[in-house]
C-alpha cells in the first residue's frame, strides 16, 4: 500500500489517489499547472488535436483515438510542443529536448512498459518482465501487435527503471 500524493493517506495498490475526492483534486491541480487541453499531434499527419488533459490523465491517450478530439484551432496559443527538425531527423521539440521519430528502419532501444504493481492493465495487456529490475509489468495489445513481431529482441524496461535511466545521461 501506498501514500495518496494529494492527501498522504493510504492508498490500494497501483493508485495514486485514495479516493475520488483526491483523484479529483489530482486532476484539478494538474490542470491548473498544465493546462485544461494538450496540444497533441498526429506523428503520421503532423495534424494537431485538442485533447483534455483529464483525457490523458485517467485514459492515456493512443495515436488512433485521436479522431475523437477537435483539431487543434489555429491562432489558438501552443503549449511549446511542436514537430520539428533537428540533424535532419523529423521529430517532437518539447522545450528544450527533441525526440526523433521512429522510422521504418529504426529499431527501439527499448520497450517501455508501466510496472502490474501500478494497477490493473488494459484488456488484452499481457504480462512480461523488467530487464532492469524483474518487476512485472503489462505489454498492451498493441505493443503485441506491431512492436513486439518486428522488434522481438528489443528489451522491456518498466518506466521507473527507463526514468531512471534517462536522469543519468
Amino acid at each position: 500500500m501506498g501514500n495518496c500524493i494529494v492527501c498522504g493517506g493510504p492508498t490500494q495498490p497501483g493508485r495514486a489517489t485514495c479516493s475520488d475526492l483526491c483523484h479529483e483534486a489530482l486532476v484539478l491541480g494538474m490542470e491548473r499547472r498544465f493546462g485544461q487541453y494538450k496540444k497533441v499531434v498526429r506523428m503520421t499527419t503532423g495534424v494537431a488535436y485538442k485533447v483534455p488533459t483529464k483525457d490523458i490523465i485517467e485514459r492515456g491517450l493512443k495515436q488512433q483515438e485521436l479522431d475523437r478530439y477537435p483539431v487543434w484551432p489555429d491562432g489558438e496559443p501552443e503549449d511549446g510542443v511542436t514537430v520539428g527538425t533537428k540533424d535532419g531527423k523529423d521529430g517532437i521539440q518539447a522545450g528544450k529536448f527533441f525526440i526523433p521519430f521512429l522510422q521504418e528502419t529504426d529499431e527501439p532501444d527499448a520497450i517501455v512498459a508501466r510496472p502490474v504493481s501500478w494497477g490493473p492493465g488494459l484488456p488484452g495487456a499481457i504480462k512480461a518482465t523488467c530487464k532492469e529490475c524483474g518487476q512485472e509489468v503489462w505489454i498492451s495489445l498493441s505493443t503485441q501487435a506491431d512492436v513486439l513481431p518486428r522488434f522481438p529482441d528489443t528489451p522491456i524496461i518498466c518506466m521507473p527503471c527507463m526514468a531512471r535511466k534517462v536522469q543519468e545521461r
